[in-house]
């Protein structure tokens, strides 16, 4: 795993590698991700509500997004956010998902130069539309607080700001299923790479565990 943890963005990502409670954790992040009340949009990949201050057809494109990007269909995600983007161009949220497609939280890989250029450019389009609930300002300032300085190359310090800027997320909306699923897997990603530990893993499987039951 830790050795994993500092290969470049060339390495292909393999879950065999992570130990069984880090599996667990992500196993957990993706049942989590399906595992909201009925009344909801259904899609094959779970059942997703991330309400967004969209028009109706855009939330709808939006809601499949989500779940790909839970998923962690990174491409097949990325091309339904553009697809949001296009039936609503005032969609804030659109360009938050698509930079949230840039990087992947538990793989060994890295974003290079061109995607974290590419993130932060969607994040300040996110901001420029003006979204005009807190709860999206949050979800977007967590996405900036990743990718701000995208000439910089220090990956750690980009994961450890968005683990604390989705923990406000989630304590602002202790309630919010994607919330936690999203904090969740930003505090996972923060497992250290010189040490042996399941500290991260078992408060993230706490927190899922939770939103889960």
């Amino acid at each position: 795993m830790f050795k994993t943890h500092r290969q470049t963005e060339e390495d292909d990502g393999h879950f065999s590698r992570f130990p069984g409670y880090l599996v667990l954790s992500v196993c957990l992040v993706l049942l989590v991700a399906g595992a909201t009340p009925a009344q909801h949009a259904r899609h094959d990949l779970g059942t997703i509500n991330f309400p967004v201050t969209c028009s109706s057809q855009a939330q709808t494109e939006f809601n499949r997004a989500v779940a790909l990007l839970h998923h962690m269909t990174y491409p097949q995600a990325r091309e339904a956010f553009q697809r949001v983007a296009a039936v609503d161009p005032h969609c804030a949220m659109a360009h938050w998902g698509i930079a949230m497609t840039l990087f992947q939280p538990l793989w060994p890989t890295r974003p290079g130069p061109g995607a974290l250029q590419q993130g932060w450019q969607a994040v300040e389009k996110a901001k420029a539309l003006q979204p005009p609930t807190e709860r999206e300002q949050l979800f977007i300032a967590a996405a900036e607080a990743f990718f701000r300085d995208p000439t910089s190359s220090d990956y750690w310090l980009r994961i450890r700001r968005w683990e604390q800027a989705m923990q406000k997320v989630y304590q602002t909306f202790p309630d919010d299923s994607d919330a936690a699923a999203f904090y969740a897997l930003a505090h996972l990603a923060t497992t250290p790479a010189g040490k042996i530990t399941r500290a991260n893993a078992d408060r993230a499987a706490d927190i899922l565990l939770r939103v889960y039951r």
